[in-house]
Formats: structure tokens, sequence, C-alpha cells
């Protein structure tokens, strides 16, 4: 018996290093598949590893985001989060970073962003479980 899905949830991952993009953006699109027929919901997930190629594709509906702190030609996820909420302003923004420190992830809460993700070992499943919690 199939299960019909009764919402799409639109997700974008904005992150400059090719190979973490690629890493996150496949640790969602498995970790949702299971979680969407579980909730019956569907996912669509999209990833970007330039900036304006996010801010001239980000849509209206999108309902999380997952943005890397420092992307490139020197834009940061703090320069952007207004930006992006006047774009999409029911949408969560998770920032990540590699950056250990309080001033970045307060001035990403401050600004805007529903979350901080230190990008250590447990990132990958903490935006699992972020997308799962908002569920």
């Amino acid at each position: 018996m199939e299960t019909v899905a009764t919402r799409t949830i639109h997700i974008a991952v904005v992150e400059d290093n090719v190979f973490f993009n690629h890493l996150l953006s496949r640790q969602l699109e498995y970790f949702t598949n299971e979680l969407g027929f579980e909730k019956k919901c569907k996912f669509d997930i999209k990833s970007y590893t330039d900036t304006n190629d996010f801010m001239r594709s980000v849509r209206a509906d999108t309902d999380i985001i997952f943005l890397d702190f420092y992307l490139n030609n020197g834009v940061t996820a703090k320069s952007l989060i207004d930006k992006i909420k006047n774009k999409c302003p029911g949408c969560k923004i998770v920032v990540l970073s590699q950056t250990k420190n309080f001033e970045t992830s307060e001035a990403s809460i401050t600004q805007g962003a529903t979350e901080f993700i230190l990008k250590d070992s447990n990132a990958l499943p903490k935006s699992c479980f972020f997308v799962e919690d908002i569920m």
C-alpha cells in the first residue's frame, strides 16, 4: 500500500565547500526518505555552493535553510539572514560553522537564525534531528 504525501517540505543547503555540501545533502536525503514515509510528507532538498545562485532561487515557501556561516567571496550568514527572511519570512534558518566561539553562534541567533550547529562529528545527525523536531 502506497503512502500519499500530504505536504512537501522544502529544504535548502547553502554551503560553499562542495564536499560538505554533498555530505549534508545526502545525509538529509537518506534521513528524510524514512521520515517522509513515517510523517506522510515528502521533502524537496536543493543544494547550493554559490550564494548568488541561492539568493536568485530561494522560494517563499522554503521551510528550512541550512546555511554555512562563512561562505564564498567573504559573505557570511550574518549578512544573508535578513535578506533570506525578506524572501521567505516563515523559514527556519540553521547556521553551521566550524568556528567554535560564542560570538558566532550568538550573532547568528540574534540576527534571526533558529539554530546554530557546530560542524563537528555530530553536525550531520544534529541537522537531521532538527528536521525531525520541527515536524
